[in-house]
């Protein structure tokens, strides 16, 4: 889902925060919680989940996000997955 979508053009296929009743104009205040009020006030669906992108664990040695970011926005795809449950179980077990 698209957030702060109140001011932006829309990709197709894409979702967003700024359909039927919204707070998409409040996004730099409000973050991921404009997209949770528009699932509230605008959809039926008895089960939703909300991921934050910035939260996954990847399996490329990137020490940083900016480090990441700049990575993608340089080379585009760089070969980066989330991390196998399996891998993430290993890396927990020497912390």
């Amino acid at each position: 889902m698209l957030l702060g979508a109140a001011d932006k053009k829309i990709p197709g296929g894409y979702l967003s925060d700024s359909n039927g009743k919204n707070i998409s104009y409040k996004n730099k205040n409000c973050c991921e919680l404009t997209g949770l009020y528009e699932i509230w006030k605008n959809y039926n669906d008895q089960f939703v989940g909300l991921a934050h992108y910035q939260h996954y664990f990847w399996n490329h040695d990137v020490k940083s996000r900016f480090v990441l970011y700049t990575l993608i926005m340089l080379k585009g795809d760089i070969k980066a997955r989330p991390v196998a449950e399996q891998e993430l179980r290993g890396m927990l077990k020497k912390i």
